[in-house]
């Protein structure tokens, strides 16, 4: 078993300058992103106001890598 653990930075940044709207946008556009990136099979938390975890089972190193990778890419290329 196997957790990656994720803190988006900058929420409280967007909620201060744009408002918790904004910021609710934010982790939710999040959130769609991490989704679409994770096999069903796999348990996405959301464990504080920008902190997520996923549980995998069974996984190997190579593809827990391509996880992290694509998650990043694509919230850096959302943001």
């Amino acid at each position: 078993m196997s957790i990656i653990s994720i803190d988006l930075d900058g929420l409280k940044k967007i909620n201060d300058k744009f408002g918790h709207q904004t910021g609710d946008l934010y982790i939710k556009q999040a959130s769609k992103i991490i989704q679409s990136v994770i096999n069903k099979k796999y348990i996405v938390y959301r464990i504080g106001g920008d902190e997520y975890i996923i549980i995998l089972k069974n996984s190997s190193h190579k593809e827990i890598n391509s996880i992290i990778d694509n998650i990043k890419r694509k919230i850096n290329k959302s943001y």
